[in-house]
């Protein structure tokens, strides 16, 4: 299971309720944290939750990875869990961190907020919750990390969706578009 985050986008217990759950259905979880923390305190307040529900033995912290060598370990994640509160800031956000791991073929389990469900279409490319449904997320994980079928699909959708809808050329084309120009074809 992929953490890919800065820390500050979601309550930290939030996460390690749904861990906890997780892990009690599927002890072997393996959680690949990745990224660095935007404030010092908030990865010393996961790592003390982690100690405290006994989940730190669960997770490798990997930390800041170079631009160059994130597809690699991204990559070699099932699935990613992508939290985020349900705030104003949160809604004006563009989740980049959610399109890298879609754009890699990594299914996510997320939180409805703001642009996400751009990107992460429930039962297409990922699975997609009410921020703070702490049950319904980690059921959303057991099942997509226990159903090597659903995650497949997921995953293939989640690199078209990207690719179709968020490459470079869409974009440029959906701005162009705006201003009644378009781009020829390659």
């Amino acid at each position: 299971l992929l953490l890919y985050s800065r820390l500050f986008e979601f309550d930290i217990d939030r996460l390690i309720r749904i861990l906890s759950q997780v892990h009690s259905s599927l002890p072997d979880l393996a959680v690949l944290a990745v990224g660095m923390s935007l404030y010092t305190e908030d990865a010393d307040v996961l790592r003390n939750r982690l100690e405290e529900a006994g989940l730190a033995d669960t997770v490798f912290d990997l930390g800041w990875i170079e631009e160059k060598d994130l597809p690699g370990v991204l990559s070699s994640a099932d699935l990613g869990l992508y939290l985020m509160d349900d705030t104003l800031l949160n809604r004006t956000k563009c989740p980049v961190k959610l399109a890298d791991m879609l754009s890699l073929g990594v299914p996510v389990v997320a939180e409805d907020v703001g642009q996400v469900p751009e990107y992460v279409r429930h039962r297409q490319t990922g699975l997609l919750y009410k921020s703070g449904d702490i049950a319904a997320l980690a059921d959303g994980v057991i099942e997509i990390l226990t159903d090597e079928n659903e995650r497949k699909a997921l995953s293939t959708a989640a690199a078209a969706h990207i690719k179709e809808n968020f490459s470079w050329r869409q974009l440029a084309n959906t701005a162009m578009e705006a201003y009644g120009l378009f781009l020829q074809p390659n």
